[in-house]
């Protein structure tokens, strides 16, 4: 499971004078906090521009073309690349794009111009925001209603999300680093009680999703920690003797609360304190279900104490 999971959805960079405000634009003063608070690293990320099929219904109502995004885009490297040289002494600045999978034909030759723009960026995040229909996941409730009636219900919603995953990395693996939350349908409908049990459920929503994660695995790609519908704090993440996988465990902790992950029970001392240990058997999946069990008590891998 080395590398298999990896802390990069940073924190997204703003929009400018585009038409829609999204993310920050003042990175500098982020870089600035960063290094104050005394982080080794810090992550910045931002999407890349959409065709104009692929709209939000908000964008949809401004009857403008080229909602979000366009000339931020466009200055994104060349601005990451001054803030690299200017700080390069005292913080690590990593920068990637969140590449939106928009179907295969005219949809990956859209990205691979996308990717051309973007020089000297560190990582690309491959995700899904539309549907196959041109819907938003994330968009809306009126939205999500909408494709579940298209869909036929819950289940078929589900399953559709996760296929077009499945086509995403089919397609795009060779040039992804990263798979970005891989479970956004949650923002506006209920979370699949098969997930609770993902080893073992027969529920085709819990196989689609096992296959899903193998295809991460096989493909050695690395699973976005970013699952969607947690908000962000500060956005640095750990430098590479974290990521690399030279320590013995990981422990994520917020207020009197925290979960240790490690290849083994650990040897109680003196002082041992109490809790609860539980054995999992390493393949994929279950990294998956140890950081929704933290997701689900408010425990943010992302903004968390990370002690070691």
């Amino acid at each position: 499971m080395k590398n298999f999971i990896w802390e990069t959805h940073g924190i997204h960079t703003g929009t400018g004078s585009d038409h829609v405000k999204h993310g920050i634009d003042d990175i500098e003063n982020v870089v600035k906090t960063a290094i104050d608070k005394g982080y080794p690293s810090v992550t910045f990320i931002i999407h890349t521009p959409r065709m104009t099929g692929f709209r939000y219904v908000a964008e949809k109502k401004t009857d403008i073309k080229f909602i979000r995004g366009d000339n931020a885009y466009f200055n994104y490297s060349e601005n990451i690349k001054k803030l690299k040289e200017q700080y390069k002494d005292k913080i690590d600045i990593r920068h990637g794009i969140e590449l939106e999978w928009q179907g295969s034909n005219i949809g990956l030759d859209w990205n691979r111009s996308k990717i051309f723009q973007a020089t000297g960026i560190d990582f690309i995040i491959g995700s899904i925001h539309f549907s196959k229909e041109r819907i938003a996941y994330d968009g809306s409730q009126e939205e999500t209603d909408n494709l579940l009636n298209l869909r036929g219900g819950f289940n078929n919603y589900w399953l559709g999300y996760l296929d077009e995953m499945i086509e995403m990395i089919d397609e795009s693996w060779e040039t992804i680093q990263v798979v970005g939350h891989i479970d956004l349908p949650k923002l506006y409908t209920p979370y699949p009680d098969c997930f609770k049990d993902l080893e073992n459920s027969d529920n085709p929503i819990a196989r689609k999703m096992r296959l899903l994660l193998e295809k991460i695995s096989e493909y050695n790609l690395a699973l976005d920690v970013n699952l969607a519908g947690i908000r962000k704090g500060c956005g640095a993440y750990p430098g590479n003797s974290v990521k690399g996988g030279s320590l013995d465990c990981v422990t994520v902790r917020k207020d009197d609360r925290s979960l240790t992950i490690a290849p083994k029970h650990p040897v109680l001392k003196s002082n041992p304190k109490l809790g609860i240990y539980s054995s999992h058997r390493d393949q994929p999946g279950m990294l998956t279900i140890l950081i929704n069990a933290l997701a689900s008590e408010g425990i943010n891998i992302d903004t968390a104490e990370l002690n070691s």
